[in-house]
């Protein structure tokens, strides 16, 4: 990730931020497949903290890989159509396809191309992906956080995944 050019937004954040990627998680063994916004924090050694709420889908996917001592196949997808963006963003019931409802935003199917190394449907068309898996939570903080509004909070542990990108 050092390659990238990730801004820092707010100067008493923790890190530079990668703020509008996509990204894409399925489960295993159910195939129950997401799509959502993370902010992704990079913390070195080829690893980022991934902010998630503990009730977003990306987080109870993480969780019930995580309890069939699993770890969750994650793309993170920079430079998506708007459509993409919008669709990443509703909140549908989990396991719904988001990648076709940005279809259904474009008027025709979205192109999609699966990992290599994992099975997810990505958009064909992004900028950048980047294939991770999601770790165990651990206590590495990341201090305070900018919400959308510029307001400083501090971020809990148990709203995170860690995953090497």
């Amino acid at each position: 990730m050092d390659e990238l050019p990730i801004p820092r937004f707010f100067e008493h954040e923790g890190g530079p931020y990668i703020t509008a990627g996509v990204v894409v998680a399925k489960d295993r063994r159910d195939g129950r497949a997401n799509l959502s916004i993370a902010r992704l924090m990079p913390i070195g050694d080829n690893r980022a903290f991934v902010g998630v709420a503990p009730n977003h889908h990306l987080a109870v996917l993480a969780r019930a890989a995580q309890a069939r001592g699993e770890k969750l196949d994650i793309a993170v997808c920079v430079g998506n159509h708007p459509a993409v963006l919008v669709a990443a963003c509703l909140y549908l019931g989990l396991g719904e396809d988001e990648l076709a409802v940005a279809g259904a935003l474009l008027g025709e199917p979205l192109e999609v191309i699966r990992c290599v190394e994992a099975d997810l449907l990505v958009p064909a068309h992004c900028e950048c992906v980047m294939k991770a898996r999601s770790m165990p939570p651990n206590r590495w903080r990341r201090g305070r956080s900018a919400s959308f509004t510029a307001c400083m909070k501090p971020m809990a542990p148990a709203c995170s995944l860690h995953s090497p990108v």
